[in-house]
């Protein structure tokens, strides 16, 4: 078992995209961020089978979301968003992805709490308004779901053990060839 790799890694993950989000670069910070969202799904995941769409979407559901509102869609459909906007950014890093342009997913735009952000020139035109995302919000609630996994594997062992199992993989920072 690997606790101190599982800490190590989400130490790492937040403060890479919080350094990244200080030096204004968001799209970087933000690849960072989704990249850890898919990472906490594949440590959760309850199969061998790696799904990565379905693991992100579980994690996002599970323990992003866990006390959602409500206001933007359900938390199924946020997490679908948010997928959507992760394919979007590591692909193309643009706010267009497959899920889209098929109208399963909204476009996610960013926007800060003080009303600067990001948003694109053109559009896909996608018959529904995109989500408008705060990038630290989305880092806040990243930070708050791995807080609460952490609680559910101090009350699941099981869980626990499947997490820290699969942590064990992540790279060694301390040793390079």
């Amino acid at each position: 078992m690997s606790p101190q790799k599982f800490e190590g890694q989400v130490e790492q993950l937040g403060r890479g995209v919080q350094l990244c989000f200080d030096h204004g670069l968001t799209i970087p910070g933000l690849i960072i961020l989704y990249a850890g969202i898919d990472a906490m799904g594949w440590l959760i995941r309850l199969t061998d089978a790696v799904e990565v769409r379905r693991n992100f979407e579980g994690f996002v559901v599970d323990y992003m979301l866990h006390s959602y509102d409500g206001s933007a869609g359900s938390a199924a459909q946020v997490a679908t968003d948010l997928y959507g906007a992760r394919c979007a950014l590591l692909h193309t890093q643009t706010a267009e992805s497959n899920l889209t342009h098929q109208g399963q997913a909204r476009e996610v735009h960013y926007r800060s709490g003080n009303g600067t952000g990001l948003v694109p020139v053109t559009t896909t035109n996608t018959p529904t308004l995109p989500l408008i995302v705060d990038p630290r919000g989305l880092l806040k609630d990243f930070q708050h779901g791995v807080d609460r996994l952490k609680r559910a594997m101090a009350q699941d062992q099981t869980l626990a053990t499947r997490v820290y199992e699969r942590a064990a993989f992540y790279f060694d920072a301390g040793q390079w060839l």
